[in-house]
């Protein structure tokens, strides 16, 4: 569980959760297509925020003349460009935290 003072001991942009899921129009529905999404969760500047980021890869919509867009991407870029997940019940899901970290997340 995600607590305040595990986020102190966090260094800055430091990347602490990563994975994979299919969204599949249940708990994680981001774009409910059945892709494979990539997401990663970073402590921001201070403790005193965090976030997780996102990405979806998609076979279906790749495209050879851009095969960075749709393809794997590094934590790194995703912590970098990924987008953001907002709903409550994905966030905590995701990354279990307390009330008081769960305050902190940066929207």
């Amino acid at each position: 569980m995600l607590t305040v003072e595990k986020l102190k001991d966090m260094q800055p942009w430091e990347i602490f959760a990563s994975g994979e899921w299919v969204d599949d129009r249940t708990v994680f529905n981001v774009w409910g297509k059945w892709d494979r999404i990539q997401r990663v969760a970073v402590r921001g500047k201070g403790y005193h925020d965090r976030a997780i980021y996102y990405h979806m890869i998609s076979e279906e919509d790749y495209d050879p003349a851009y095969p960075d867009y749709y393809g794997e991407w590094s934590e790194e870029k995703i912590a970098r460009v990924g987008d953001k997940i907002t709903r409550e019940s994905t966030i905590r899901t995701i990354v279990p935290c307390d009330e008081e970290a769960f305050k902190l997340y940066r929207d």
